[in-house]
């Protein structure tokens, strides 16, 4: 699901850049491609930072209700708020990685002819595409109750509604 979601936005922004930056010469050093792995697991380390802060802001205990690790296995990192949030809450903490390293560095390189930056921005697109999954399954949850609030699965994937 991760790339039905992803791969439009991809597209769509590969379609400007190659709009935009039509003199074709691309270029990459041969550090380039060590850079980009190095700035890859750093910004990845970073999406679940974003996801933690922002969640942070609205939860009732702040930075005391969010929880990082890393699954050992294969070596991810991950996020929880151990909070209820609203639906909105939930939203922008959900989808606020994926906008700040991904869409707005491809959007940014699109004008500036940046080539890495616009890899990077694509790729971390990708990378929240379980976000977006998620957040896909959150709207598309219909309850006639007044009051809902969702919270971070504690031990998997996704996450659970509290309805009244």
């Amino acid at each position: 699901m991760a790339l039905v979601l992803g791969l439009p936005i991809i597209i769509f922004l590969f379609i400007i850049f190659i709009y935009q930056n039509q003199s074709g010469v691309y270029r990459f050093s041969f550090k380039e491609p060590i850079l980009f792995l190095v700035v890859f697991a750093i910004l990845i380390v970073l999406h679940e930072l974003i996801h933690g802060i922002t969640w942070s802001i609205f939860a009732k205990n702040h930075l005391k209700s969010i929880e990082f690790g890393l699954i050992i296995i294969s070596l991810t990192p991950y996020c929880c708020c151990k909070d209820m949030l609203t639906k909105s809450q939930y939203i922008i903490g959900g989808i606020m990685p994926t906008v700040v390293l991904g869409i707005i560095p491809a959007l940014i390189s699109i004008f500036t002819g940046s080539v890495f930056w616009f890899i990077m921005g694509e790729l971390m697109i990708l990378s929240g595409g379980g976000d977006m999954t998620i957040l896909l399954k959150l709207l598309r949850y219909k309850s006639d109750k007044k009051e809902i609030l969702y919270m971070d699965h504690p031990y998997e994937c996704g996450l659970i509604v509290f309805e009244r």
